[in-house]
């Protein structure tokens, strides 16, 4: 399995690259009046309208800036696209399944956090598993 490693919020965090449409830099987004809360607005993806949200925390705009590594991850769920903003994107590990399946089922006995499915320890440093799944579920 192999998980792309990224930045968030000052976060470390892992998703499952079988999940990622694609990585794109951060690029101008359209705003979107009376949108729900989180959504930012939209850009325009080879063709295809793509609404994007901002899950980094409610920290400050100065904060929230973006950098020339700022990145837009898409995702999708069935036909649906969706794109969320991460501070910097890093490296993909590969690890055993079994690893990933553990620490997500460790985590169901726990109350979840937001945007949280688990925690990992990989290379010697903990990462929060990305749950991608609840951004279309809220």
């Amino acid at each position: 399995m192999k998980l792309l490693q990224f930045i968030m919020g000052g976060e470390q965090y892992v998703v499952d690259v079988l999940a990622i449409h694609s990585v794109e830099k951060i690029q101008d987004i359209t705003r979107v009046p009376n949108a729900p809360e989180g959504v930012i607005g939209v850009i325009n993806v080879r063709g295809l309208m793509t609404t994007i949200v901002d899950v980094r925390g409610n920290q400050s705009e100065e904060t929230n800036a973006y950098t020339k590594d700022t990145r837009i991850v898409l995702i999708e769920d069935q036909n649906d696209p969706l794109g969320f903003i991460v501070d910097q994107t890093s490296n993909v590990f590969t690890i055993e399944d079994q690893l990933y399946h553990q620490a997500l089922e460790a985590n169901e006995q726990q109350e979840n956090r937001q945007y949280s499915c688990g925690v990992m320890y990989i290379h010697e440093q903990w990462y929060t598993i990305f749950d991608y799944q609840s951004l279309f579920r809220s």
